[in-house]
Parts: structure tokens; sequence; C-alpha cells
């Protein structure tokens, strides 16, 4: 079985069990890290002023650019907009709005065989939402709705499609040739 100790301390060096006491490491580690540093001052300063050094910096400081840039940054950020928005009806009807009309959709136009049409599409895509969620009716609901879904959707296309586009662009101008 595994033990409870944390191998995941930060002093390692401190809480080692197998140190039998000996603290003489966490005393003089300062006085000893100090006197290296000293002696190896010359080659510190060497690695320092070394080209993979300053390559480094260089990257460190290409990294941090970006960060930088955001910190100090002092341009307007998208959500420090102070112009008026389309959603102040208000004040944006009364600067624009002298000559605005509502619309009114008219619906006289609209064809009975494009209204089946859309109504056998839409069974046919709700028929298949139901195979999906119920699969117990899947077999009877998905050929069903997969009939109805493909021939509302081929019936909608076929009715996008126009027998004669000449008869109806150009007609103010008869049906002679056309440069």
């Amino acid at each position: 079985m595994t033990s409870s100790k944390n191998t995941n301390s930060h002093n390692r060096l401190y809480n080692n069990e197998n140190s039998n006491g000996d603290d003489s490491f966490s005393k003089n580690f300062n006085d000893d890290w100090s006197q290296f540093v000293s002696e190896h001052k010359k080659d510190f300063n060497d690695l320092e002023k070394s080209k993979s050094a300053k390559i480094f910096r260089k990257r460190i400081n290409q990294a941090a650019e970006p960060l930088r840039n955001i910190a100090f940054n002092t341009k307007p950020g998208p959500r420090d907009n102070t112009t008026s928005s389309w959603l102040d009806v208000d004040k944006t009807m009364d600067e624009y709005g002298d000559d605005f009309v509502a619309p009114n959709p008219h619906f006289k136009n609209v064809s009975i065989t494009l209204i089946v049409l859309w109504s056998v599409f839409v069974l046919g895509v709700l028929g298949m939402i139901l195979s999906v969620l119920v699969p117990y009716f899947a077999i009877y609901t998905g050929s069903v709705s997969a009939f109805l879904f493909l021939i509302g959707g081929a019936g909608l296309l076929m009715s996008r499609k126009k027998d004669n586009t000449s008869s109806e662009d150009y007609n103010e101008f008869g049906k002679g040739a056309r440069v």
C-alpha cells in the first residue's frame, strides 16, 4: 500500500526522513550558496553574455510583448463603445425616423402547393426527430418521416425552378434580342 508521505513537498531537502537528523545542510545553505556564486562569478558573467542567453532574453521579450500591450493599452476596446446603438429606439427614431414606415407583409400570392410542401417537409423533420428521441417507434416513424422529408424537400426545390424565365424578365422590352 502507499504511504501517506508527502512527496510533493516544496522543501524536500529539509523534510527528508533518511537524513538521520543531519541539519548542517539546511543551516549553512545560504552561506554555501553565496560562496558558490562568488567562486563562479566569472562563469556566470560569461553565461550571461553568451549568445544563447541573448536569444533567450529576446524570446522572453517577444513572449511578454502581447501581455504588455494588453496591460498598458490605452485604446478603447469593444466594450468601451460610447456611440448609440440601434437598441436606443427613442433616440434613433427621433434622429432618423421621420419617414419610417413599419413593414406590412402580405401573403396574397402564396400558393396552396407551397403551403402543402412546407408542411410535408416540416412533418418529415419532426418525424425524424421523434424517431431519434423515441427508438421504439423508430422503424415506423423513421421510414415515413424520411419519405415525407424527401418528398417535401424535392417539391420545394422543384418549386423554386422557373420554367420560362424569359417571359418574366425584361417584359417592358418585349421578346426581342437582348444585348
